[in-house]
């Protein structure tokens, strides 16, 4: 983030703008968060902003900068959405990794027509150097967390590899659920297939934000149960705007983001290993690879 933020101080300094902000996307959602700003009005500091939404919208579909002399005149004014007080032109850049959209970074003025070729090219070397600093980060990120998960796998295994007797089972559940904890701040709830009733049962959960998750789920019911039906893992990045296959029946309202992986063992199914999260597109990349493998552990040791 203070990469970001040097960028864009370097962009105003350079172009003697007033305020500015530098927008990533997010694939996964579809749009694009502020990931530095100045100036910005503070109730709009956490705003996110769909593909084709005001200027910075506009360029992000269109992959191709924009040079506004009057956000007041058409056809920029029914575009423009205020982040500023008193803002007359604008300057936004595509940051583009080839042809892929990586995010877009504004700058505005309070003068009509501020903004020179001059500027366009600055704006086009610090948006060029924004997706280098932004790939660094991510590499490093991804090389760290893997290493993490790698560990933590291997101590999995490592321990439930100690479980040889159906009377010490109860231990393997409570070693998945504390290092899924451990891995990341979220619920993690794990349900068993009864054969019987063809029904999931709560096993295990972890503490809880507001309404504790359902005892028990029919085969047909919500995501728990098309992971049973299909038994392949789910994702749901956001609950707000879910897949259209996707029928959710969720407990707790403030779930943003969940994912849920069948507990199976070859062809023998034993339930769903499920982790939920407040903020929007939480598990995404090896995310979902780590608790898959803890799934496959506990089956195993079933």
């Amino acid at each position: 983030i203070y990469i970001f933020q040097l960028i864009l101080k370097k962009a105003l300094e350079l172009t003697a703008s007033i305020s500015g902000s530098l927008h990533l996307y997010d694939p996964d959602l579809h749009d694009m968060h502020i990931a530095a700003e100045y100036g910005v009005s503070e109730e709009k500091k956490s705003r996110r902003q769909k593909l084709g939404q005001g200027i910075v919208g506009y360029v992000a579909v269109q992959q191709q900068l924009s040079n506004v002399a009057d956000v007041s005149q058409p056809p920029w004014s029914e575009l423009y959405i205020e982040f500023s007080p008193g803002i007359c032109s604008e300057l936004a850049v595509p940051m583009l990794e080839g042809n892929k959209l990586r995010g877009v970074l504004n700058i505005e003025s309070v003068e009509v027509d501020h903004f020179s070729e001059r500027d366009e090219w600055l704006l086009k070397g610090l948006a060029d150097l924004a997706v280098v600093a932004l790939q660094s980060m991510e590499r490093y990120k991804k090389a760290s967390r893997e290493a993490q998960q790698t560990e933590m796998l291997y101590r999995a295994g490592r321990e439930l590899a100690k479980i040889t007797y159906w009377e010490e089972l109860e231990q393997a559940y409570d070693i998945i659920l504390h290092i899924a904890e451990e891995h990341s701040p979220c619920q993690v709830v794990i349900r068993r297939y009864d054969d019987y009733s063809r029904a999931l049962l709560l096993l295990r959960a972890t503490s809880y934000q507001h309404t504790p998750p359902f005892q028990r789920m029919d085969l047909d019911e919500g995501l728990n149960g098309k992971v049973a039906r299909e038994r392949r893992t789910i994702v749901v990045y956001d609950t707000h705007n879910p897949p259209s296959e996707v029928a959710l029946n969720l407990s707790d309202a403030t779930i943003r983001s969940l994912i849920i992986t069948p507990i199976q063992f070859k062809d023998r199914y034993y339930g769903n290993f499920a982790l939920a999260h407040r903020d929007a597109s939480y598990f995404r990349g090896s995310e979902t690879g780590f608790f898959e493998g803890l799934a496959d552990q506990l089956a195993s040791t079933i």
